[in-house]
C-alpha cells in the first residue's frame, strides 16, 4: 500500500513540478525580453507600444485570476489546468498567423493573461497540500523549484530557437511543447483524490 501511497506522491510532484516549469507566467515572464529585440527589429513599432502588451497581460492576469480561483474549487485542478493550457498553446502558435497588427499582438497578451491562474501555482498547489499531511513545506518547495528551472531554461531555448527559426516559429514551438509536455503528464499524473495519510 505504501508503494502505491509513494508512487501517487512522486507522479503529483513531478506533474506539478513540470506543470510549473512551463507555465504562462514562466514561459511568458522569463522570455518577453528575448522575443522583444527580435519583434522591435522586424516590426515598426516603439518600445512603448511593445512593452505595453507585456502589462496588459499582467493586469489580465491580476483580473482573472479570483475566477480561476472560482472554477478550481469548483471543478477541480485537472479540468482548470487542461483547457487553460491548450488555450496558452494555441495562442502562442496563432503568432504563425500573425500580421504586424498591434491589436492582434495585445489580444494575445490579454488572453494569456486571462487563464495564466490556470497554469500557475494556484491548481497544483492545492492538489500538493491535499497529497501531504506531513513535509508539506517541502514539497511545496520543490513543487515550486520548477519556475525558477524553468526561468532558467527556457530564455535561452527561446533565444536558440529565435536564432534558428525566427520569433514567429520559436512562439510556435514553445507553445506545441507546452501542450504536448503539460496535458498528458497533468492528464495521466495528477491525482486529485487521493490524500496521503502515512509515508510523506
Amino acid at each position: 500500500m505504501n508503494n502505491i501511497n509513494n508512487r501517487t506522491i512522486g507522479l503529483n510532484l513531478a506533474a506539478a513540478w513540470l506543470g510549473l516549469l512551463l507555465s504562462v507566467m514562466v514561459v511568458v515572464g522569463s522570455t518577453f525580453s528575448v522575443f522583444f529585440e527580435s519583434i522591435i527589429n522586424e516590426i515598426d513599432w516603439s518600445r512603448g507600444q511593445i512593452s505595453k502588451a507585456f502589462s496588459l497581460f499582467l493586469l489580465s492576469t491580476v483580473i482573472g485570476l479570483p475566477l480561476v480561483g472560482q472554477l478550481v474549487d469548483r471543478f477541480g485542478s485537472r479540468r482548470v489546468i487542461i483547457p487553460c493550457v491548450v488555450v496558452f498553446g494555441l495562442t502562442l502558435c496563432s503568432f504563425q498567423f500573425f500580421h504586424d497588427k498591434l491589436h492582434h499582438f495585445y489580444l494575445i497578451f490579454i488572453i494569456i493573461g486571462c487563464i495564466a491562474g490556470g497554469t500557475s501555482t494556484l491548481p497544483y498547489f492545492k492538489v500538493i497540500t491535499r497529497s501531504f499531511t506531513r513535509r508539506r513545506g517541502l514539497a511545496l518547495g520543490i513543487a515550486n523549484s520548477g519556475t525558477g528551472v524553468g526561468q532558467f531554461v527556457l530564455p535561452y531555448l527561446a533565444f536558440l530557437l529565435i536564432s534558428a527559426y525566427g520569433w514567429h516559429n520559436a512562439y510556435t514551438f514553445i507553445g506545441l511543447l507546452v501542450m504536448f509536455i503539460t496535458i498528458p503528464l497533468v492528464y495521466f499524473c495528477l491525482n486529485e483524490k487521493y490524500r496521503e495519510k502515512h509515508t510523506a
